[in-house]
């Protein structure tokens, strides 16, 4: 497990959110462009498929919708961003798909798979670990849609959609790019073609999704090189456990912030680029080692 500690890395730093009210002010001499992407907040991780309440966590996935819904319409984000898991029925990640993909299997071809256990892929493109999902978020369906409830902002033009995991042949967790990192979405390009310098993430769910849209934030070596992580629970051990990828980011308590020092005029918030994770739903269906 590869550890991110910000008392020893000056890169890192995490701000704590203990209320959900973030008032971003407009500098009109401000070169800062923000962005909120807003992650699969699916019927699927409601309602449907793989609903939270269903996974060992036990989480309601529809509490985030309000207060993601209180972030786009009281702060003054310049680009909202939605991403949806948009997966083809023959999609790797589906255990439904296990029996015509057993040849690939690195080994124990014959041994018994159960849903959520993880297995090597060896082909037929690239060498991936997958997690065995039930069938979920195939395109065009209702389970793939976002939710009635979730506030979609009425400027078009500042909105942007991507859609992941679209790729039969290996999954994409992240907004930005696939497990492998083989391929990006166009979720960076849009966002440097909009000059945006500070990125907030809130969604479904914090373990998967939102994790390693995070890391990659911080992974992509053309941003400046400085990423907050901004989490919701300030009276916590302050530790993120970020499973997706087996890493974890520590931080000391002194280096925590509470969104109510939160603004475009805070030296707070560094001009750089900067994550929101809005941490309290989590899936927790499988460990990934």
């Amino acid at each position: 497990m590869n550890n991110i500690d910000s008392n020893k890395s000056p890169h890192i730093k995490i701000i704590a959110v203990s209320t959900i009210s973030v008032k971003l002010k407009y500098e009109k001499s401000s070169k800062n462009v923000y962005a909120l992407i807003v992650v699969d907040i699916q019927n699927c991780f409601i309602t449907g498929t793989l609903a939270l309440s269903n996974s060992p966590a036990h989480q309601n996935g529809a509490e985030v919708i309000p207060i993601i819904n209180h972030l786009i319409q009281t702060v003054p984000f310049d680009f909202i961003v939605y991403t949806q898991d948009w997966h083809p029925p023959n999609h790797i990640s589906f255990f439904e798909n296990l029996k015509a993909r057993r040849k690939y299997l690195k080994s124990g071809k014959k041994r018994e798979i159960k849903m959520f256990d993880e297995v090597t892929y060896t082909g037929p493109k690239v060498k991936t670990k997958q997690i065995l999902w039930p069938s979920h978020c195939i395109r065009g369906t209702e389970d793939a849609a976002l939710h009635k409830h979730l506030y979609i902002s009425p400027a078009k033009s500042k909105v942007i959609r991507i859609r992941k995991g679209t790729n039969p042949d290996i999954d994409s967790y992240s907004a930005f790019m696939d497990n492998e990192r083989a391929k990006k979405t166009k979720l960076d390009d849009k966002l440097r073609e909009r000059n945006v310098t500070h990125v907030f993430i809130a969604g479904l769910a914090t373990d998967y999704c939102v994790a390693t849209s995070a890391l990659d934030a911080f992974n992509l070596k053309s941003y400046k090189d400085y990423v907050g992580i901004v989490h919701d629970e300030a009276e916590s051990t302050c530790k993120i456990d970020l499973q997706a990828n087996c890493q974890t980011v520590t931080v000391d308590k002194k280096r925590i912030v509470s969104t109510s020092n939160v603004s475009r005029q805070s030296s707070e918030i560094p001009h750089y680029y900067t994550i929101f994770l809005y941490g309290s739903q989590t899936s927790s269906y499988a460990t990934v080692g």
